[in-house]
């Protein structure tokens, strides 16, 4: 697509419901965004290395490590990451997650979700990765 609310973001989604992280991918890639998608925590942190996304969708509970534990080195790679973060999850975090998730600045969004909600969240939180920041 050459455009939508997300065009030119490359997001890397994270779940390890195949099922699910196919629609997420789906649903970002029709609103204009580069998907890059892994299946684990393990495979998540090499992606970030890797693709060096400029958003990051990850699932809560994950093999190999939670999603509180991928926002933490996401944001270690790149620490504005965090504020284009969302966590999707079924289940309430703990205390310690969510408080790692807030000093992150990741958005925590609820299952079950609506898709657009995911879009709108992303976009209301993407960056201009081709215009130079303010002073810069």
């Amino acid at each position: 697509m050459s455009n939508g609310p997300l065009f030119g973001m490359k997001v890397l989604v994270v779940d390890d419901d195949p099922v699910v992280l196919d629609l997420l991918g789906e649903v970002l890639t029709a609103a204009g965004a580069w998907i890059v998608k892994a299946a684990d925590a393990t495979a998540a942190v090499r992606a970030l290395a890797d693709e060096r996304p400029d958003m990051l969708v990850c699932d809560m509970n994950l093999p190999g490590g939670g999603g509180a534990w991928v926002v933490d080195r996401a944001v270690a790679f790149d620490p504005g990451i965090g504020a284009r973060t969302v966590v999707v999850s079924g289940e309430v975090p703990s205390d310690a997650d969510a408080a790692r998730l807030h000093a992150a600045g990741a958005t925590l969004l609820p299952k079950p979700f609506r898709l657009s909600a995911l879009t709108r969240t992303l976009a209301a939180r993407r960056i201009d990765v081709d215009q130079p920041t303010a002073g810069g």
